[in-house]
């Protein structure tokens, strides 16, 4: 069984602290964590609350970049641990209905994060995101659990929050979530994948499909894994492809692709790379794509974790 480094959240006014001493640790990790400024705390402190209402000078940017207000937002995790990581809470809904708040991981800009342009201004590109709209919780008012895992590669920072996106007030209404329910984790997995996706968002039938990945070994010894293309179709069917070994040394992060058949029939596919370690799956990551010749018979979509109001259709060409 895994051993998990297991940071827990104590609150000191509006600032907590992260403190642990650990396997795979060494010294004590003090990473600070932010109530949002429209958070407030009730219940003798022991929820956090939220109305989910926009509020001008709440935003996680600066002027004219796209709105993030943070319900609770950590400080940016350093790469002098790399490896993968999880955050996780438990928080409850007012109403069911459409809400923007989403659980994120994300380069900060003044670290070198990257942007994408929108109708409302530029957001970062998350890392990894999950979407804590209304609709995602079983019942309002009901008490339950989310995780966000995300890598941190070595030399890279981290930025991980409960955002609020947008200037629209949710439907969904408050959100509250238990203080002592937040956690911070860096789960014993030697090798893990930051990401994996098509090189292409539509292939043309007679092209040859690949999966870019990134894998990062936590470890200071040589890993020997190996990574495999899998293709699902939207009712499931799966077609693996041929598994490529990888070696990846001491506290790195290494790039490459792997090569898969591109379906023959037109539609929408998901593409997995999974890491093998022997032939059990360690790891898996993947997204999208299409197959089409012509590219007024396809359209990728989806509810995404947030409101985008910008679409590039040259990306399908």
């Amino acid at each position: 069984m895994g051993i998990r480094t297991t940071i827990k959240l104590g609150l000191l006014g509006i600032l907590g602290v992260l403190g642990a001493c650990g396997a795979g640790w060494g010294e004590a990790a003090i990473v600070p964590y932010h109530v949002g400024p429209s958070t407030r705390m009730v219940a003798q402190s022991a929820i956090l609350e939220n109305d989910l209402v926009f509020q001008a000078g709440d935003a996680q940017y600066r002027t004219g970049q796209y709105p993030q207000a943070a319900v609770v937002r950590w400080e940016p995790i350093s790469g002098d641990q790399p490896g993968r990581y999880r955050v996780s809470l438990r928080a409850r809904t007012a109403a069911w209905g459409e809400s923007s708040l989403v659980l994120q991981a994300w380069t900060p800009v003044e670290a070198g994060g990257t942007v994408m342009p929108t109708n409302y201004g530029p957001i970062p590109v998350t890392q990894s995101a999950r979407s804590l709209n209304g609709y995602a919780f079983t019942k309002p008012g009901e008490w339950q659990n989310f995780t966000l895992d995300f890598n941190v590669e070595k030399g890279q920072t981290i930025s991980v929050g409960l955002m609020y996106v947008g200037k629209d007030t949710c439907p969904s209404g408050k959100i509250q979530v238990e203080a002592s329910s937040l956690s911070l984790e860096k789960l014993a997995m030697p090798v893990s994948m930051s990401w994996a996706r098509p090189t292409k968002v539509r292939y043309h039938h007679n092209d040859q499909g690949a999966l870019e990945y990134r894998i990062t070994n936590s470890t200071t010894q040589l890993q020997s894994i190996a990574v495999r293309p899998v293709i699902m179709t939207d009712t499931g069917v799966c077609a693996q492809g041929k598994s490529k070994p990888v070696q990846v040394p001491p506290l790195a992060t290494i790039s490459g692709t792997v090569p898969f058949a591109v379906p023959a029939a037109d539609g929408g596919y998901e593409a997995r790379c999974e890491l093998l370690q022997g032939d059990t799956c360690i790891d898996r990551r993947g997204d999208v794509f299409a197959v089409s010749d012509n590219p007024y018979r396809c359209l990728i979509a989806g509810p995404g974790p947030y409101p985008i109001p910008s679409l590039l259709p040259s990306a399908f060409l």
